[in-house]
Order: structure tokens, then C-alpha cells, then sequence
């Protein structure tokens, strides 16, 4: 079954960078697009997994292309199931209103599979930016319409028909929703989260200590958010009523960071019949010294509508968001915590180099080969003076371009040089980087190889931190460079 029709695709990825041209054509066609080469059904799985691999390779810059837009809207209307899915999941890159309206029409089509149906619904919820361009964003018309579509499924059975659309509603903030969502909590608990109305609140709440522990205890923290002082009288009885030590340690975290005098109360609950006692207590009497701040609901509900904020505030809003939960997930969470992948995308959106070199402290993680959550943070650990990490990270991550431009404009010639040496395949990036370096540490020659101009690449440097590691001279780097042919 053909996909697409090389005469669309060429018309819709005719302005893309090469690399992106050949790597569609490669998912589409991949026995090439000329006679007889149509995707056969033995083709069907190497495409879907062709293109779900470049989904995930250009995560960062797929937005840009609006031109893709256009492939999105083909493949949600081809016949194929997997298709109408993999539009779905595609569009979530291009929010505009036109874009919002036709996967609602999909998520409403009653003779649409259930798996279609569910994938757009997640797509209508889905409103984080992550480590997309600013260019996409969620505005308030798509929000509206997308909203609209939402309630129609709830009114429709919704949570019960599609496993997708609960936790999906944790994006939405729309007051109508989540009254809607307060009638039956047990159908909405995987919803809870981050945004309630009053109404919804107080039968979540009512609801905390009957649903499991966690649904209960975001239940709990997000109703003691909304409501306040309000439910404090509650939170003591549920102090003495908690089915579970999470439970118990949610309702006290929350009881201190509404009424820090009760520390003394809530220490002695988080110690019953609790086995890590010590990291409990910590967390108790971090709530008591940060009275209602509740981080991590305040935090996810930023980090879940990054879309929906204009590119010249998001910065802002992310910054005053990451802040708090990156102090508090410091004591709470292991790197391999659910939200610590939502603080990580509030610090990439918050663009300040200070706070993006604390999360690399805190949680490697984030960063490591397996992980790259996030780009690898080589320019504030340079700019840092902290070298050998620097060069870990490149290592572990393959990523030796970057960092050795990092090392050379920082006037660690031999460092880069060191590194770049280590790179598979060097190129234009590579070129730059060596040639930088090689001015610097006194090859002009080689280096203008490399570069044709390579002085004007000196605008590039900057001072080192105070305290810096030095360079490793190792001269040899002078006189056994690759061929400049190797770069190009």
C-alpha cells in the first residue's frame, strides 16, 4: 500500500534541507520511488518504523517545518490504521486551529477505530513545547477548539472508551472540563493532577483516601493547592484515616506547607510505621519552610501548557516554575522520576545556563546517552571552565562537533583538537572547530585549510571562567592533523 506519491511528497518537502528530503524518501520509498517500488505490505513495518525513528531524530526541529504540516493532514485521511495514528502523533508538532479542527473531526468519527480515535484524542490534550522551537504554539483559538472537542467526548463516554484521554486532560485547564470531570472521580482519577476548579478539587479530595495511592495522593496535593486553608481540618483527619503511608506522608506534606505550626504533628505521622523515615521528614519539613508553594503542582501545571505560552514569556514563566520544583525534586525524586523529565523541559525552557548547569548537577540522567532528554549542556559547561566533564559528556553522547567548538572558543586549542580527533566522520561543524583551534595554538597554515577565513573565526572567543582548567599541550596535534579533505 503506497503511503504517499512521490510527486506529493516532493511537492510538500521541496524546500527542507537535503537530509530531511532524503530521510522522508527513505521511509516512504524504501526500495526508491521509481516503478515497481511501491510499499508492499511486507514494506509496511520498515516504514512505520523508518518514520517514527525520524520522529524521534528531528523531535526538536520538526515544528520548523511547516511545509510537514501538509503530510500530516495525507496521512490522517489514508485508509491505513497505522497511518491515521502516525498522523495523529505528527500533527501534535503543528497546533494550528485548521490542524486541531480535523483531528477533532477524527477523535469524534464513530467510524474511526478505537486506537485512531484515542491517539487524537491524546493529540487534541497535548500541549508542552519540550525542547520544540518556540514557533509552535497552542493559541488560544486551537485551544478553544480543541477544548470544545473534548467536552463532546466526555459527554460521549470518553474516559471509559479511551484509554488516552484522562491522562491526556492533565494538559487542560478549561473550567466547563474540569467540572465535568468532578461528577465521577473514579473514571477521572488518572486526570488529576496540576488543574482543578473548586468543584473538582473538593471531590477529589473527598475522594483521596478511597483511590489508590497514587491517583490519592495527587488528589490530596492538588486539592490542599486549590482550596487552601479550607481543607486543613480534613488533612488532620486524614492524618488518622490514611489507608496507606503514602497517603499518610502526602496529607502531612500538605497539612505543614498549608499550616507550618503543625511540623511537630506531621513529623510524628511521616514516622509511623514509615522504614526510611529520614527522607520523609525532609520533605515535611521542606513543605513547612516553603508554606504554599506547592512545587510540583504548581511546576507540572507550567510544564504541561508550554505550548499555550506566547515564545516572548514562556522564558519567564518556565524560569519561576523550575526554580521551586528543581529544589524540591533536589530531596524528592531519582533521576529516573516522571517529573523529573517535566523539570528538565522547564529548564530548557527557561534558557538561563545557571539553572541548566544545577539540573546537570543534580540529574545526569537527564543528559546521558541513553537519556538526551535535553541537548547536551556543553556551552554553559564551558563557559563554566569545567573541561574533562565537558569532554565526558561529548564522548558519551558522540557529539564531538559541539563540544569542540565549545573547547576552541574557549581557548582550549589542544583539548579540541584532542577531541575532535576522536570524531568518526568529521564535518563542516568539525572543520570550523579544528580550524579555530589550530589558528589559536599557531597553525595558521593547516588551519587555512580548513577554513578559508580562519581569523574572523576568532569573534567567537571568549574570556575562560576564573579557575578553568588549563589546556593539555600535547603538540603532536600540530604536526598529524587528518587531511582537510576528511572534513568536507
Amino acid at each position: 500500500m503506497v503511503w504517499v506519491s512521490a510527486a506529493s511528497l516532493e511537492a510538500w518537502t521541496r524546500d527542507l534541507e537535503p537530509l530531511v528530503q532524503r530521510r522522508l524518501e527513505a521511509a516512504f520509498f524504501p526500495r526508491g520511488p521509481g516503478p515497481g517500488s511501491e510499499c508492499q505490505a511486507e514494506l509496511r513495518e520498515l516504514t512505520l518504523q523508518r518514520l517514527y525513528g525520524l520522529l524521534a531524530e528531528f523531535e526538536a526541529e520538526l515544528a520548523g517545518f511547516q511545509c510537514l504540516r501538509q503530510l500530516g493532514h495525507h496521512l490522517l485521511d489514508h485508509p491505513d490504521e497505522a497511518a491515521q495514528r502516525l498522523g495523529c502523533i505528527w500533527l501534535t508538532h503543528f497546533p494550528e486551529v485548521d490542524t486541531i479542527d480535523r483531528v477533532a473531526r477524527v477523535a469524534l468519527d464513530d467510524t474511526r477505530s478505537l486506537a485512531v480515535r484515542d491517539q487524537a484524542a491524546w493529540t487534541l490534550c497535548f500541549r508542552q513545547r519540550q525542547t520544540r522551537p518556540p514557533s509552535l504554539y497552542f493559541s488560544p483559538e486551537a485551544e478553544a477548539t480543541a477544548d470544545t472537542a473534548l467536552r463532546a467526548l466526555l459527554d460521549r463516554g470518553g474516559l471509559q472508551a479511551l484509554p488516552q484521554l484522562a491522562t491526556g486532560l492533565r494538559h487542560v485547564c478549561a473550567p466547563e472540563i474540569l467540572d465535568s470531570l468532578a461528577r465521577d472521580i473514579g473514571r477521572a482519577r488518572d486526570a488529576i493532577e496540576c488543574f482543578a476548579t473548586p468543584a473538582l478539587a473538593r471531590a477529589a479530595f473527598e475522594a483521596a483516601l478511597d483511590l489508590d495511592s497514587g491517583a490519592g495522593t495527587r488528589a490530596l496535593a492538588l486539592a490542599s493547592c486549590v482550596l487552601g486553608d479550607e481543607v486543613v481540618p480534613q488533612l488532620r483527619s486524614a492524618l488518622e484515616r490514611a489507608p496507606t503511608l503514602a497517603h499518610r506522608i502526602e496529607a502531612a506534606q500538605c497539612l505543614v506547607s498549608l499550616e507550618p505550626s503543625a511540623l511537630h504533628e506531621a513529623e510524628r505521622a511521616v514516622r509511623e510505621g514509615n522504614p526510611f523515615p529520614a527522607i520523609s521528614l525532609r520533605l515535611v519539613q521542606y513543605h513547612a519552610a516553603h508554606p504554599g508553594a506547592f512545587a510540583t503542582v504548581r511546576g507540572l501545571g507550567v510544564a504541561r501548557r508550554t505550548a499555550t505560552l506566547a515564545p516572548d514569556t514562556a522564558g519567564e514563566a518556565c524560569q519561576r516554575a523550575a526554580e521551586p520544583l528543581l529544589e524540591y525534586a533536589t530531596l524528592a525524586y531519582a533521576g529516573n522520576h516522571g517529573h523529573v523529565e517535566f523539570l528538565a523541559y522547564l529548564v530548557h525552557g527557561a534558557g538561563d545556563p545557571a539553572l541548566l548547569l544545577r539540573l546537570f548537577d543534580q540529574f545526569r540522567e537527564v543528559f546521558s546517552a541513553e537519556g538526551r532528554l535535553l541537548p547536551a549542556p556543553f556551552a554553559p559547561l564551558a563557559a563554566a571552565g569545567r573541561f574533562s566533564e565537558l569532554e565526558r559528556l561529548a564522548r558519551s553522547r558522540g557529539e564531538f562537533a559541539k563540544a569542540g567548538w565549545e573547547l576552541a572558543r574557549h581557548a582550549r586549542p589542544f583539548r579540541a583538537l584532542a577531541l575532535l580527533r576522536s570524531m568518526p566522520e568529521p564535518n563542516a561543524s568539525a572543520a570550523a572547530a579544528r580550524a579555530l583551534a589550530l589558528f589559536i595554538a599557531g597553525r595558521p597554515d593547516l588551519a587555512q585549510q580548513l577554513h578559508p577565513a580562519p581569523h574572523q573565526l576568532l569573534a567567537h572567543v571568549v574570556p575562560s571562567a576564573p579557575g578553568a582548567e588549563p589546556d593539555r599541550v600535547d603538540l603532536s596535534l600540530l604536526f598529524s592533523e587528518p587531511a582537510a579533505s576528511a572534513a568536507h
